[in-house]
């Protein structure tokens, strides 16, 4: 791991645990303003907007949209970016980068997606109804571009999830690609490269569910375990994530075994539990 640029595992708040796909700019700034108010001396560094952003709809639908901002962000998300930043944090997004669920985006962009002859989609799955293609050279300037677009509205953290379906999707799919290759790792690794040239090595990127590998040397960390939930369940869950991924922390990149959660139905001493299980593993 290199730790030149973050030589700590980043530590803040994501919306999704809480509000999950209901999420409006207002809420986001409520949180923000508060952790500005209460956590920033304890290290919180960083605010990140997931899942609802994005696109027209909830679920899967039609929000795998990266195109498209929700109108439950009418100033932006560039607007709500610098609010992040001005009050001393820097802002992260969630998406699903290698996936699409607007056919007039894969209109506009012919080649870039794995389509059937009759141009239907070759790959809908969770990532989104329609999957890059990673041996179209136009598909990298798609990623990039995304990415670019990104960072300038001032994100500086990007959680991408759904990777372990991409490699899935790319080995099976091969012969939907323009140039059908078996070497799906190394696909998959070429669109990271993409997206970490068009960040840089200033900006965090997160792999998200799983544990997608062939990211490693490319992302500054992973997900190393399923979503958590309010409640002792859910501290299990981190506990194992925690224990079982533990070899590759702080080697390969950062582990992240979810989200720190402290509410109700946890016992004063069950959140205490939790928040010692994730500072004293770093």
């Amino acid at each position: 791991i290199n730790k030149t640029y973050f030589p700590f595992p980043p530590s803040g708040w994501c919306s999704w645990y809480y509000y999950y796909q209901e999420i409006d700019e207002s809420e986001i700034q409520r949180n923000a303003k508060w952790i500005a108010d209460n956590l920033k001396d304890y290290g919180a560094k960083y605010v990140q907007i997931d899942d609802g952003w994005q696109g027209t709809g909830h679920g899967m639908g039609e929000n795998r949209d990266w195109t498209t901002i929700d109108k439950r962000f009418p100033h932006g998300m560039d607007s709500l970016a610098r609010y992040i930043n001005h009050l001393g944090f820097k802002a992260g997004i969630w998406l699903a980068p290698h996936g699409q669920s607007n056919p007039a985006v894969v209109k506009a962009n012919p080649g870039v997606f794995l389509l059937m002859p009759n141009d239907s989609s070759a790959s809908d799955t969770w990532e989104g109804k329609f999957l890059v293609d990673p041996t179209v050279f136009d598909t990298h300037n798609f990623l990039r571009g995304l990415f670019k677009t990104l960072s300038s509205w001032g994100y500086d953290y990007f959680k991408i999830d759904g990777q372990p379906i991409v490699i899935n999707e790319y080995k099976k799919k091969k012969s939907f690609m323009k140039t059908p290759s078996d070497d799906y790792a190394g696909l998959y690794r070429g669109t990271l490269q993409t997206i970490r040239s068009a960040i840089g090595r200033e900006r965090y990127l997160l792999g998200c569910w799983g544990i997608p590998l062939d990211g490693v040397g490319i992302m500054n960390g992973s997900r190393t375990g399923g979503d958590v939930v309010s409640g002792w369940d859910g501290f299990k869950v981190a506990l194992e994530a925690t224990m079982k991924h533990y070899y590759l922390h702080n080697v390969a990149w950062y582990c992240d075994p979810d989200v720190l959660l402290v509410r109700l139905p946890l016992t004063l001493d069950q959140a205490r539990a939790w928040a010692t299980l994730q500072g004293l593993t770093g």
